[in-house]
């Protein structure tokens, strides 16, 4: 299995590349379920912080699953509220083939679907 970092992410995705591929995943066929929400205690922290997990997967090669947690005090410990990680499968076996740093994958998706978006405007 291979960890893809920020570092990874920032590297290796070039926008315009990105836009292409999501013109073409944007007309497939996807299995995309709503995102689960679930609000857990945080007792040390006197607040309640949230899971959310993500599931989508194609017919037939990749299974994958955002898994994101929101801990609202985490500044107080100079770290990031939002973290999390994308887990990649092979849907066939179930076997684990990559975790993406979430935020950058997230990040650089939500950039280029803007992009490919606004190019239909």
């Amino acid at each position: 299995m291979v960890f893809i970092g920020a570092e990874d992410v920032e590297r290796h995705t070039g926008y315009l590349e990105l836009i292409g591929a999501l013109r073409v995943a944007f007309q497939k066929q996807y299995n995309i379920p709503k995102r689960h929400h679930h609000q857990y205690p945080n007792p040390k922290e006197g607040v309640e912080s949230t899971l959310l997990l993500m599931p989508a997967w194609d017919n037939g090669e990749n299974l994958g699953v955002k898994v994101v947690n929101v801990s609202p005090n985490n500044s107080r410990y100079g770290l990031p509220t939002i973290q999390g990680n994308y887990l990649l499968f092979d849907q066939q076996t179930g076997t684990p083939k990559a975790i993406f740093d979430a935020k950058s994958l997230t990040n650089k998706r939500t950039a280029a679907a803007s992009a490919l978006a606004s190019g239909f405007l």
